[in-house]
């Protein structure tokens, strides 16, 4: 049996990992500017989840407010509310929650008040 080059089989392994590398930050790079087909960024998707979440969480943690089954809704930053609540002030009171959260562009309501009976 020969001897093995095994200098040769490091160089080429070096190339073979930095090969990768190379295609995986091209990949990267790639995927980066890519948008959803909503023609949002995978930045601006995360953004809008993460102020649905916030939204949610102030309406839970609020005593009066969390008995009511309300919908956030938010795309670009603008925040969308459905739902039904009981009164006047509920409604102004989930707005104001909603617009108080960082990213919030815009707050439209399509809550409903429904006097409880």
């Amino acid at each position: 049996m020969g001897a093995v080059d095994t200098a040769s089989y490091r160089e080429k392994g070096v190339f073979v990992r930095a090969g990768r590398f190379a295609v995986f930050v091209c990949l990267l790079a790639l995927l980066a500017g890519c948008a959803t087909p909503g023609g949002r960024s995978v930045g601006e998707v995360i953004d809008d989840a993460a102020i649905t979440s916030k939204i949610n969480a102030l309406i839970i943690e609020d005593k009066e407010l969390k008995f009511f089954k309300i919908d956030v809704d938010t795309f670009s930053g603008g925040v969308t509310l459905h739902g039904a609540v009981s009164s006047a002030e509920a409604e102004r009171k989930i707005i104001g929650l909603a617009k108080g959260v960082r990213g919030v562009k815009e707050v439209t309501s399509k809550l409903t008040v429904e006097p409880q009976k």
